[in-house]
């Protein structure tokens, strides 16, 4: 099967089936190359224009040098990435002792009114007892002084 190259795109009616050719090669039966108005819109491909090749190739070589550098910075956000999961875990567990001190604290805060409530109570009850020892103490004394009269 010959190989064809269509400057201008055409359709072809060619054995009851109808063709369509886009610009560019294609691979066709032989009598469709053959064909006259398939040898209208066909000729030789092209060659490139160099200074478009050279500039297409700077173009390239540019490309894949920022591609490399694209990746190694990625590279050096991973591992910066990595580094701050690392302080955000340190950080919560900082945050969890912090937290853990805190409730020991209240519990200690509880504790020690519990004590004093306590000892409140205790020092009340012992001022009431001195003060019933003096009430008692005291009527002693007043009823031996009217006693003496």
């Amino acid at each position: 099967m010959p190989k064809i190259y269509v400057h201008t795109a055409f359709n072809l009616q060619h054995g009851g089936e109808k063709h369509f050719f886009p610009i560019g090669n294609h691979t066709v039966a032989a009598d469709i190359a053959s064909h006259w108005y398939t040898k209208a819109h066909t000729g030789d491909e092209p060659q490139g224009d160099p200074d478009t090749s050279a500039a297409a190739d700077a173009m390239i070589a540019e490309l894949e040098a920022q591609e490399k550098a694209l990746v190694a910075r990625t590279g050096d956000l991973d591992a910066r990435a990595a580094v701050l999961d690392k302080q955000e875990a340190d950080i919560q567990a900082r945050e969890d002792a912090v937290g853990k001190s805190e409730a020991a604290a209240g519990e200690r805060d509880k504790a020690l009114d519990a004590r004093q409530a306590e000892l409140d109570g205790r020092e009340q009850a012992l001022a009431a007892r001195e003060q019933s020892q003096q009430n008692a103490g005291g009527t002693e004394a007043k009823g031996t002084s009217k006693g003496n009269k």
